[in-house]
């Protein structure tokens, strides 16, 4: 991997961080309503898709959460052990430029990436 695909990546992965941080954020902030009032939305009012279900809001923050982990995990690897960062954990061949765009923390290559 050249030094520019390195840079390319780590460009990638702090903005899934941020935008993984936005959504947690979202998910875990009570909405509020027009009056200021934290809360569900009621059927008649407008609603966004965070706050509708509070169960649903939990399972997408938790499912975020553990991508935030990866990319971390990732950021790390990159800084830490540059020479091993986007090999496969499982068969550790060179996991391909476009995998790693398209998901940014990810461990695995296309063969070994857990269903």
């Amino acid at each position: 991997m050249t030094r520019a695909h390195a840079n390319q990546l780590q460009n990638n992965l702090l903005a899934e961080r941020a935008r993984l941080q936005r959504e947690i954020e979202r998910l875990t902030t009570p909405p509020t309503d027009a009056a200021g009032s934290h809360g569900r939305f009621g059927d008649d009012e407008i609603a966004s898709t965070a706050g509708t279900n509070g169960e649903v809001d939990r399972a997408l923050a938790a499912h975020a959460s553990r991508e935030l982990d990866d990319v971390d995990r990732a950021l790390t690897q990159l800084h830490e052990d540059p020479d091993h960062f986007g090999r496969c954990a499982t068969c550790l061949r060179p996991i391909p430029l476009a995998r790693l765009r398209l998901i940014p923390g990810t461990r695995y290559c296309l063969t070994h990436a857990p269903e």
